[in-house]
């Protein structure tokens, strides 16, 4: 698999595992927990797909799960907009 699709499908689970985080996070019920398990669950699977060019075992794919669910609090980078106003009303802005 080449490099280039490898990050594309690396960032595709990362931005699953967060929905599935932060819907676990404020879930209301039974069925949206299962719901969201089941993103988290698919986020594993496509991590464990990736890590080898054959499918691997739903086992393997379990242990990569079980990683997730063990570190749901940081799931992707803090963006942060940084804007100066001066008195002539300029504005700069940088995205930190």
């Amino acid at each position: 698999m080449r490099a280039a699709t490898s990050q594309k499908l690396y960032h595709l689970a990362d931005e699953l595992r967060g929905v599935a985080r932060q819907g676990l996070t404020y879930a209301q019920n039974d069925h949206d927990r299962e719901r969201y398990e089941r993103v988290l669950a698919a986020s594993a699977r496509i991590v464990a797909a990736i890590d080898t060019v054959e499918a691997r075992s739903d086992e393997e794919a379990g242990s990569v799960l079980e990683v997730f669910r063990e570190n749901l609090a940081h799931v992707s980078p803090a963006h942060c907009l940084t804007i100066n106003v001066s008195e002539e009303g300029v504005v700069a802005s940088k995205l930190v």
